[in-house]
């Protein structure tokens, strides 16, 4: 008997069931999600013990507790009895062809629309358990498959079909309107009213809305499709559709509509492949766009009216919600002139910074500064100002504010201002021409601790009254973007205008930085803008730097040796990141700009915030609130007017449900498991098709994520680990673009570092000796397989099966400074798939397209032994050696959709023989893609892609137990085990966790 403990796959169904019951279907489950405190608290997530064979595609729901659950060509009935909070199933059938739409009807009935357009209307008695077939109607005019519908009606005289195809066509028809089939007296023919061309693609989703008579389509051709539908009360034979509007917010395959009004108006929610959802005007007006789902598709959505909140589903199972009710208020105000500028229609705010939530401090195009006061709720046209300095006789190029403290720098110019909340006084208390040239940045470390550079990179760095002075190398715009303060001041890090990252020590005698070392190009031509330590200790530092790229760098810096090293790059989805904020307990906040839009992002709950601002080259600034609840207050400059938006920074939706996972986006291609019980490190490392490895906990409830790499620039199809020593490990991984990448990692603190980026490339020795007929290097060459032999605790030899036909074995040096270097290939002239090294035996397990599996000695320039597997690919090969008897078992699955199986032993002779050997043609009914040899070396599993699952036992080749997983595109399986039980993985889009009870 198989236990299913965990499933991340994706979750197509959602249906609210009341404000405090949300379910929804997550592969062939239902999740059930409930509030633990009616009306207002967060979502508890249980799993029903109901499933379909195979996924949910939509769940019904009348009045009378009643669901109908449907996916492929299943359905079933489920009452839900409210009074003790079960569910129960009390009806289960079959159809010959896929379910496209189902709906409730009056009279304990229901009809079922299949995927060819025919439907099915069945009666229904909950007591006696039945569900009895009344009548099927054929669409005679329409044989196209559906790819969507929607059942309109609550009789079946009312009942309306709206559906779409590939063909972009919306149909729409009225089963009640039919007659007898001439050739079949039991069947009857309906026809279609309308045949109407509404997209330029694959219609995904219809929603129609009575009351208002709308009705909106959504395709693959990115469009959201609005129409008017005008029609006599019930006759739709009379009835017209005319095109409203169309809507272009998606920038892919838009899967799912929903239409809503909110007071007067009429709104409609979009979702897609994307990872979108965005809010629509009638008009076709884009009101809204929320990145949701962390990357991932997009299948359903569901609207709560009463609290405004939508929920989305996704591929990677993942319920997500957002209240949508700050998004229809306005909240820009805007101060078009202070009253202290009226008299000078010249004159304008040119630079704007917060002096505290409630006060702002700006300079003028006439080299005013002024102070301007509100309660956030009146910031308006004519608003009072106080007149700071009437001029300050200099133009100002860079404004600072730290705490109480505020900078102007000018032309060799330095004045700092100190404020006094209390009084609502300023007093200058510095005053002075400091450099040689323009004063182009300003960094506040504390009150009285500050750098300050020209536009000729000229450096004065101030710590309580002890001078510093210093110059950056020489370049077009030498000038500094960002500073930061490490080691007790000894140590000063900074980015300049070229990207670079130079780090400074300090010089007691001099009294004066050095340049000590430079990471060059860490940053775009705009320089980093934050500098943020993250790790610090007596040696080193762990520094993230943020900048104009879609991404966040790690650098470790050894205060000793005074160098720096480029740990990882990690991508985020922000273009240009201004500051990293911690808030909330919960990952570090970023703050920055996607194209036109201010946006806040964290890694736990994607986009935060996203406020229409022009784009992120202007002045702006911003202030957090202190309470307990976070609000943000920004203020930028656009068209000569000073815009302020106040936003709280947590959307409260966002925390009422279990946080989501953070499995793969695409395809996951590979998962090694890692596990020392004695040290307690239980890990799984995963790689896939959207060029990420993540690594995750592992638990008795499933996989929970640790981190993630960044390391690729294509997909994933290999992975070895190894343990160097307590809690760090090696990863190596290869996948497209020939490239092999090794990082270090430590399980435990998070830290990882990538040693090596390497291009495989063939030995240049050999270049002269192949011919263009026999091969040509192709840098699209992909790495299928890799294993390792380690020679000592910083040495190892890798063996790398490869697309282009060549096995290739590296050596890989660990130590200071890491070295690789290939030194031996053996072109196989097949594509591989399968490496396997067995160490005691000093031999390589090599599988190809061709289906053979041959025996290499560790030197690749002998074949020791070969059998024929498979007729084709060999797409998943286990490998079990004891080392007892010198025996291999070797159990594969190939595209041929055979399982083989052999056990290999030695002779007298020294020579391989087999002792055991079976062939299973049948078992699946398509590739074999998984394949798993237990501990013991008994019992071996093997999947593919028609996600059936066997449990085998390798002595007589029978099956013991199989089970139907509801992961597609099925890639491998892979054991964790804790105390004396096996857990297994199967993974592919998506994974299920599963054990076998004893």
């Amino acid at each position: 008997m198989v236990k299913i403990i965990e499933t991340v796959t994706d979750a197509i169904a959602i249906k609210l069931l009341n404000k405090n019951t949300i379910i929804i279907g997550k592969g062939n489950e239902l999740h059930l999600y409930k509030r633990v405190d009616p009306g207002e608290g967060m979502f508890e997530q249980e799993v029903l013990n109901i499933k379909l064979n195979n996924k949910i595609h939509g769940i019904e729901y009348c009045n009378a507790n009643l669901l109908l659950i449907y996916g492929e060509k299943e359905f079933i009935l489920v009452q839900w009895k409210v009074y003790c909070d079960k569910f129960e199933e009390f009806y289960r059938a079959q159809l010959t062809d896929w379910i496209s739409g189902a709906a409730f009807l009056k009279n304990n009935q229901i009809a079922l629309l299949t995927a060819h357009s025919i439907i099915l209307r069945f009666e229904y008695d909950t007591k006696e358990k039945v569900c009895d077939l009344l009548e099927r109607i054929t669409c005679v005019d329409d044989k196209s498959t559906l790819y969507c519908s929607q059942l309109y009606g609550c009789t079946w005289e009312e009942l309306i079909i709206f559906s779409g195809n590939a063909f972009g066509e919306l149909l729409i028809w009225q089963p009640s309107l039919n007659k007898v089939n001439e050739s079949k007296e039991n069947f009857r023919n309906s026809f279609l009213l309308h045949r109407i061309n509404a997209h330029n693609g694959v219609v995904f989703s219809i929603d129609y809305n009575a009351a208002n008579e709308m009705l909106i389509t959504t395709s693959d051709d990115r469009a959201l499709k609005w129409w008017k539908v005008t029609k006599d009360q019930r006759n739709w034979s009379t009835s017209h559709l005319q095109s409203l509007a169309s809507g272009y917010g998606h920038v892919a395959r838009v899967f799912r509509g929903l239409i809503f009004t909110e007071g007067t108006k009429i709104y409609a929610l979009s979702v897609g492949e994307d990872s979108y959802f965005c809010l629509w005007l009638s008009s076709g007006e884009l009101l809204f766009k929320r990145h949701q789902q962390y990357g991932a598709i997009i299948w359903n959505l569901a609207y709560d009216s009463d609290t405004r909140t939508v929920y989305t589903v996704g591929s990677c199972g993942n319920l997500i919600a957002y209240n949508l009710k700050d998004a229809f208020k306005e909240h820009v105000k805007l101060l078009v002139k202070p009253k202290s500028l009226l008299r000078n229609t010249e004159e304008y705010i040119t630079k704007i910074k917060f002096l505290n939530e409630r006060e702002l401090l700006g300079i003028t195009s006439q080299n005013r500064v002024i102070k301007m006061y509100s309660d956030r709720s009146d910031f308006s046209e004519g608003q009072k100002c106080q007149v700071i300095e009437e001029v300050i006789n200099f133009k100002c190029t860079v404004m600072e504010i730290h705490k109480d403290s505020i900078a102007l720098c000018g032309y060799k110019r330095l004045v700092i201002l100190l404020y006094n909340e209390i009084s609502q006084q300023f007093k200058r208390i510095y005053d002075n021409e400091i450099l040689q040239s323009v004063i182009r940045s300003f960094v506040f470390f504390e009150s009285g601790k500050y750098l300050v550079c020209d536009d000729q990179g000229n450096c004065i760095l101030m710590r309580n009254n002890i001078i510093s002075c210093f110059e950056l190398p020489k370049s077009k715009e030498p000038w500094l973007t960002t500073a930061l303060l490490l080691n007790e001041d000894e140590v000063l890090l900074l980015s300049n205008r070229q990207g670079h990252v130079l780090l400074y020590k300090y010089n007691e005698v001099e009294k004066s930085y050095a340049l000590k070392h430079t990471l060059k190009n860490v940053h775009g031509n705009l320089g980093a803008t934050k500098l943020v330590p993250i790790l610090i200790n007596e040696s080193e530092a762990l520094v993230v730097s943020t900048g104009h790229k879609s991404c966040l760098n790690r650098i470790l810096v050894d205060f000793k040796k005074c160098i720096m090293k480029l740990c990882t790059k990690d991508n985020i989805p922000v273009a240009w990141v201004e500051d990293f904020v911690q808030i909330f307990k919960y990952s570090p906040i970023l703050l920055g700009f996607n194209d036109n839009h201010f946006v806040a992002w964290s890694k736990d709950y994607d986009f935060l915030l996203q406020i229409p601002c022009g784009g992120g080259h202007r002045c702006w600034h911003y202030v957090i609130s202190t309470a307990e609840e976070k609000f943000i207050t920004l203020a930028f400059i656009q068209n000569k007017k000073v815009v302020i938006h106040y936003r709280p920074i947590q959307n409260e939706a966002l925390l009422l449900l279990p946080i989501a996972k953070k499995w793969h986006t695409s395809p996951c291609n590979i998962m090694e498991i890692y596990q020392q019980d004695d040290l307690g490190v239980n890990i799984a490392i995963t790689g896939g098709e959207d060029n990420l490895i993540k690594i995750h906990n592992i638990c008795e409830k499933g996989l929970r994520e640790r981190f993630e790499l960044h390391h690729h620039i294509s997909n994933i199809r290999t992975l070895r680990a190894v343990l160097v020593k307590d809690d760090e490990i090696l990863i190596f991984s290869g996948g497209g673009r020939a490239q092999l990448s090794i990082a270090r990692v430590n399980v435990q603190t998070g830290y990882r570092e990538e040693l090596i980026n390497h291009t495989i490339k063939n030995l240049e020795q050999n270049f002269k000796q192949l011919t263009t007929n026999k091969y040509n290097y192709e840098p699209e060459t992909r790495l299928m397989a890799l294993d390792l032999l380690k020679i000592d605790d910083c040495q190892y030899k890798i063996y790398v099966g490869c697309s282009d036909g060549y096995v290739r074995l590296l050596h890989f040096k660990a130590s200071e400074p890491c070295e690789i270097r290939q030194i031996s290939q053996l072109f196989y002239n097949k594509c591989i798939l399968q490496l396997q090294l067995i160490e005691e035996e000093n031999c390589v397990i090599v599988g190809s397209t061709e289906g053979s599996l041959k025996f290499f000695n560790i030197f690749l320039n002998e074949c020791l032994y070969k059998i024929n597997h498979h007729q084709s690919g060999i797409n998943a090969l286990a490998i079990h050696y004891d080392a007892a008897t010198r025996s291999v078992k070797m159990l594969s699955g190939g595209d041929d959709q055979a399982v083989c199986y052999t056990e290999l032993g030695f002779s007298s002779g020294s020579e391989w023989k087999i002792l055991n050997k079976f062939h299973r043609p049948f078992w699946h009914t398509a590739q074999v893609t998984a394949a798993y040899i237990l501990a013991n070396g008994s019992y071996g599993l093997t999947g593919g892609l028609d996600q059936n699952f066997y449990k085998i036992n390798l002595k007589t080749g029978e099956i013991l137990e199989s089970f139907h997983s509801c992961i597609a595109d099925i890639k491998g399986v892979s054991c964790w085990r804790y105390k004396t039980k096996a857990y297994f993985f199967i993974y592919g889009c998506g994974y299920q966790a599963f054990c076998f009870d004893d």
